[in-house]
């Protein structure tokens, strides 16, 4: 070793005793500033009464701007609110409030459903801007909502579900296999958030599907499992509207009916 070489040890703790004095010097040094008028005081008090204000006004920005879109079947048998509010497209943060917009008064079962979309293509862009700007409710047509899932069809997750599911809604007549197999991938979703408004749908869709065909069985057991995949308590929590609970409830007594009394006996009484 030469006389300009030397090796300089200190103790562990040193490091974090420099951190604290210096920590003090800025302290102090703030302290002189606010007595010499060149520095504002504010109480801490006050700074954290405006951050807990602002709070909320942060969280409503970080909110997912859903896109709710309502489809009933639209036919001889749906009720007037379901005719009107049917292809009807609406935007908002609260999954749990979207199947609160579910009117249905149908008596032979409520056929409604709500499609969640996060939505972060064009055509999805142009409607949140449209429904942010000037309405609470915006009605597609048919053909504008072929274009909406034809953009949407390429995405992942969940809204390549939705998209699916919507699809399968508008050609049913055309294609019930492909209808009743994109509903059972529905079905074996996850009961949660967004996922339970799909759940839902491809149960209620299913259900109608398979009883308009014929297969009685099939779509009695479709309720029963709706029935044990959903409690009471999902509609009063707005994890699902009380008309598609109880829709489902009398469409499986009706089933019921029809399995233990067949038609041909029926018509005799």
């Amino acid at each position: 070793m030469n006389a300009f070489e030397f090796a300089l040890s200190l103790p562990e703790d040193i490091p974090g005793y420099l951190a604290i004095l210096g920590l003090l010097f800025c302290w102090k040094l703030h302290e002189v500033e606010v007595q010499l008028g060149r520095v504002q005081a504010e109480d801490v008090r006050d700074v954290l009464r405006r951050l807990a204000l602002a709070r909320p006004i942060f969280q409503r920005q970080r909110a997912t701007p859903w896109l709710f879109i309502y489809l009933s079947r639209n036919d001889s048998q749906s009720c007037p609110q379901c005719i009107k509010a049917h292809l009807h497209v609406f935007s908002g943060s609260d999954l749990k409030e979207a199947a609160a917009h579910i009117h249905c008064v149908n008596t032979h079962g409520c056929r409604c459903v709500i499609i969640p979309i996060i939505g972060r293509w064009p055509m999805a862009n142009r409607l949140r801007a449209q429904l942010s700007s000037q309405c609470a409710s915006i009605q597609l047509s048919e053909l504008n909502l072929r274009s909406l899932i034809r953009q949407g069809g390429n995405n992942s997750g969940q809204d390549q579900l939705a998209c699916r599911l919507l699809s399968a809604m508008l050609g049913e007549e055309s294609d019930h296999h492909a209808a009743r197999e994109t509903y059972l991938q529905a079905i074996a979703g996850t009961h949660e958030g967004s996922n339970a408004l799909l759940q839902t749908a491809g149960y209620i869709r299913l259900a109608d599907l398979l009883e308009r065909s014929g297969d009685f069985t099939e779509a009695a057991h479709v309720t029963r499992s709706f029935l044990k995949t959903f409690a009471e308590k999902d509609w009063q929590r707005g994890v699902l509207a009380e008309p598609q609970y109880y829709g489902i409830k009398a469409r499986k007594i009706r089933l019921l009916r029809r399995l233990l009394i067949p038609p041909s006996v029926a018509a005799s009484f």
